[in-house]
């Protein structure tokens, strides 16, 4: 065929982007596909957004809270176990300070019948000495008069010095206590 407007040109190969490819097929988008695969995806994205709204309030929330009251319990478990070993030590410590001043009084009335027991003593044997020297029992008995062997009335100076020394005893008990010993 002869050119028509006078050039060698083919009309075929007038293209506007140059000539065309003989098998160059152009892929056609069907609206109907395109509209399906954005509605499976909204589809899938509703979905995964469900389930993970799903698994915070279905698992991950409980479990939290689980945990959350699981560790309230082990603190409050673990307070109350401290305020009875903290009891427990204040019973004791009060306990040996009552031991304490206890063994301090007792320490102190012993101390103190001995004392009444040897001064006893010391007048029955003046008493029976008087008698055998030849004065008579009256006489005997003004100058070495029976004295009870406990819970009698000491000299001053010896009671002063066992009350000064219970009331060492008992500071030092209050001291012990006070130190938790």
């Amino acid at each position: 065929m002869a050119p028509v407007d006078g050039g060698d040109t083919d009309p075929e190969d007038s293209h506007p982007n140059g000539p065309a490819e003989p098998h160059e097929t152009v892929p056609v988008i069907r609206p109907a596909l395109v509209d399906n695969l954005l509605k499976l995806s909204i589809a899938i994205a509703v979905l995964c957004a469900g389930a993970s709204v799903g698994y915070y309030f279905a698992i991950y929330l409980p479990a939290k809270d689980a945990r959350a009251r699981s560790d309230a319990a082990a603190a409050a478990s673990a307070q109350a176990a401290d305020a009875a070993i903290t009891a427990a030590a204040q019973d004791k410590r009060r306990a040996d300070y009552q031991t304490c001043l206890q063994a301090a009084q007792d320490d102190y009335s012993a101390h103190w019948d001995s004392d009444c027991a040897t001064h006893s003593a010391i007048n029955a044997r003046g008493y029976t000495a008087c008698l055998s020297n030849g004065m008579n029992h009256d006489e005997c008995a003004s100058l070495w008069p029976t004295l009870p062997t406990t819970d009698c009335s000491l000299p001053l100076n010896l009671a002063n010095s066992l009350n000064a020394g219970l009331k060492d005893a008992q500071a030092r008990c209050l001291d012990e206590a006070k130190a938790g010993l």
